[in-house]
């Protein structure tokens, strides 16, 4: 939860909206990234979509998207990747774990 609480703080979208249901296009961007980073560091598919509410289905789609617009090099998501991804390093290595 400390994962999904970090990104919440950095991005401005409420705890609420990250692990609710809206579709904007920049808070499932949002989630998926969670979801992405999750996995990355020790998170089954199944404990995030428990953790979200959500599908296993739901869940290994949303990191297959979240690669494929990395593939492609989406600039919105690189760019939100790469910001979230640098702030929850420099935060974990300053708390010396995750």
């Amino acid at each position: 939860m400390e994962t999904i609480e970090k990104i919440a703080e950095l991005t401005g979208f409420g705890l609420c909206d990250i692990l609710g249901r809206n579709r904007k296009w920049d808070l499932s961007i949002c989630r998926q990234i969670c979801w992405k980073v999750m996995s990355e560091n020790g998170y089954t598919i199944n404990e995030t979509s428990l953790l979200f509410g959500r599908d296993i289905s739901s869940v290994r789609y949303g990191i297959q998207h979240m690669n494929d617009l990395l593939s492609i090099k989406d600039r919105y998501a690189t760019e939100f990747y790469a910001t979230v991804k640098n702030t929850l390093k420099s935060s974990y290595d300053n708390s010396r774990g995750f």
